[in-house]
C-alpha cells in the first residue's frame, strides 16, 4: 500500500522507491512527489497518504542503466527525463540506485 511505502520513504531522506511486480522484476518508481500528488498536498506540507496500492501511484517503465555504463550517459538519462534517479541493472537483475545526489558526490 502507498502508505506503507510513505512510512519507507520517511528513512534516511529516501524521495523514491523501485516497484517491483510478483516475479521481482523493477516495474516501475514510487517517488514523494507521487505521494504528494496522491495527497493532493503540496512539498513541506503535512499530508496523510491514501491507503491505495502503490501501482496506481507509481511511474511505470522506471529509467534504467547497465552497471558498467559511463556516469555520464547515466547523468545525460536524468537530464534528459527530468528524474532524480536511474536504477541500475546487472542484465535483467537491479543492483542499485543512482541519484542525482550520487553524480553530484562523484563529480
Amino acid at each position: 500500500l502507498a502508505l506503507e511505502a510513505e512510512a519507507a520513504l520517511d528513512i534516511d531522506g529516501i524521495t523514491g522507491v523501485g516497484v517491483v511486480d510478483d516475479e521481482g522484476s523493477l516495474v516501475g518508481v514510487l517517488s514523494r512527489t507521487d505521494l504528494l500528488r496522491a495527497a493532493d498536498a503540496e512539498p513541506g506540507e503535512t499530508f496523510r497518504v491514501p491507503a491505495i496500492p502503490v501501482y496506481e501511484l507509481m511511474t511505470p517503465g522506471p529509467v534504467t542503466v547497465e552497471h558498467d555504463s559511463p556516469l555520464d550517459d547515466a547523468a545525460r538519462r536524468m537530464l534528459k527525463r527530468r528524474i532524480h534517479r536511474v536504477f541500475v541493472q546487472d542484465g535483467n537483475e537491479t543492483v542499485g540506485v543512482l541519484s542525482t545526489r550520487d553524480v553530484m558526490r562523484a563529480v
